[in-house]
């Protein structure tokens, strides 16, 4: 049994850390699509808003002056 368990041991704690690793790179490259998705759809709203205001671009800006 001990022959066995040395057998199989280093092979599925290799396996296991290999899909540990494949979920780590998965989860921060679907963060980062996230992030920016997020951030491209805010700035289509606001670029959006700005047009149908028919403001100038930095108007908002000029609000705070």
């Amino acid at each position: 049994m001990y022959k066995e368990l040395t057998r199989v041991i280093p092979t599925a704690a290799a396996f296991s850390c290999a899909i540990l690793g494949l979920l780590s790179v998965m989860a921060d490259f679907l963060l980062r699509l996230g992030f920016l998705m997020t951030v491209s759809i805010i700035y289509n709203h606001w670029k959006i808003g700005m047009h149908e205001s028919g403001r100038p671009r930095m108007a908002v800006f000029g609000d705070l002056l």
